[in-house]
């Protein structure tokens, strides 16, 4: 059902009742109780009927629905829907159950976000969307949260195909799409320096994910090209993972691609750190706060999740020959073992997404923790751990191909 199709029949729910004059209160009342069912019915919460607008079962309505929004309001595609329901949510009670608040309200309305606004400290001007998104403009839509706040929804659809050097990337439909924000390359962080960094996620719940998606990542940069990430944090099979290569070899060549333009061969071992199963984070947000010591021999980096420590490494944190490191975030999804086979729409959300080279400056409350985990290392709160071993560079030379420089 689209959202053209459900306002339009949520309009005229509303509209109907709205006419009739002869009982204003009554016809008031009335309108609030439709308009509230259809709505939460619209966004399958289900609530059960709503006993009048200041009943026990509306406020539990509202609370379902603040949850299982992720604490906002549901995402507004277009300027004319915006507009609508700034006049259709006005009644006094549904703008109470909408803010959650028992006191009189006299009418509903909210600032639309603004992308600055998933971002902490106004951090949003160091990102930009990634060369290789996917070109739906619904993409990407700000959802207003409780707090005052906004979160980014990243939804990708298989109809939506991809860039073509993701989408045709073995030579063959149906390989990889994205829609990512990655930092902007001359605000990109460099060796030798601490950095920390925060990202809150939520994942609606029912989601179920059997490809491979990955949620954000660090990307090394050498003089043309990112290479590989070092770390990211990726769901596959129904399984919340943190994949990386921090304390472990890490070789890369840089060369012409088939496509044209140059792309990296690496060698890596990879680690594969299971978290979670899926079903236990969705429908609620969860916060990953890390700290990283950019360093070829000597780094560091500790993960958080929810003020857990997840796991402290020390060693290598970035290739040999490193210039810069980036950041992304959204959602890349491959297909790599459904190829060719259609998955269901995904979404997303982001939020709090911040940088910095202090605990404090991320607006955390609990530095005083996090800066006393950064002397343990360690695996903590780690499911499970296997290794993947990837020599591209090695097969690549073997054939003879071409280097344009090297990255160890």
């Amino acid at each position: 059902m689209s959202l053209v199709k459900f306002f339009s029949a949520f309009s005229a729910v509303c509209l109907l009742i709205l006419v009739s004059q002869s009982n204003a209160v009554l016809a008031d009342q009335k309108s609030e109780i439709a308009c509230v069912q259809t709505f939460l019915d619209f966004w399958k919460l289900k609530p059960g009927p709503i006993d009048g607008a200041l009943g026990a079962k509306t406020v539990r309505a509202s609370r379902a629905f603040q949850e299982k929004r992720g604490g906002g309001l549901p995402t507004l595609s277009s300027e004319s829907t915006h507009e609508w329901c700034q006049h259709a949510l006005v009644s006094r009670q549904f703008a109470r159950l909408l803010a959650g608040d028992k006191q009189p309200v006299k009418s509903f309305s909210y600032a639309k976000p603004r992308l600055s606004d998933i971002f902490i400290g106004g951090h949003g001007s160091r990102y930009e969307q990634a060369e290789r998104n996917i070109k739906n403009p619904r993409a990407l839509e700000l959802v207003p949260l409780a707090d005052g706040s906004a979160a980014a929804r990243v939804a990708v659809n298989y109809e939506d195909k991809g860039h073509p050097d993701d989408w045709l990337e073995l030579k063959q439909p149906g390989m990889t799409q994205r829609y990512e924000l990655t930092e902007k390359r001359k605000l990109f962080q460099r060796p030798g320096k601490t950095y920390w960094h925060r990202i809150s996620i939520f994942i609606p719940a029912g989601t179920h994910i059997k490809d491979h998606v990955t949620l954000f990542g660090m990307h090394p940069w050498g003089k043309t090209i990112g290479l590989d990430p070092v770390f990211y944090l990726m769901i596959a099979h129904d399984w919340l993972r943190f994949q990386h290569t921090l304390d472990e070899s890490f070789k890369c060549v840089v060369g012409p691609s088939w496509r044209g333009g140059d792309v990296s061969y690496c060698d890596a071992d990879i680690t594969i750190e299971r978290l979670k199963p899926v079903y236990k984070i969705t429908g609620k947000w969860i916060t990953l706060v890390s700290r990283v010591y950019w360093g070829s021999k000597q780094g560091t980096y500790h993960l958080w999740m929810n003020n857990e420590l997840v796991l402290g490494v020390k060693g290598p944190t970035h290739p040999p020959r490193t210039i810069s490191i980036g950041n992304k975030f959204g959602v890349l999804r491959g297909y790599y073992e459904t190829l060719g086979t259609p998955s269901p729409d995904l979404s997303i959300y982001f939020s709090k997404i911040g940088r910095a080279k202090d605990c404090k400056s991320l607006e955390l409350l609990n530095c005083a923790q996090f800066e006393a985990d950064i002397k343990t290392f360690g695996k903590f709160t780690v499911h499970s751990t296997k290794k993947l071993i990837t020599r591209e560079m090695s097969k690549y030379l073997k054939k003879g191909g071409r280097v344009r420089y090297r990255m160890y």
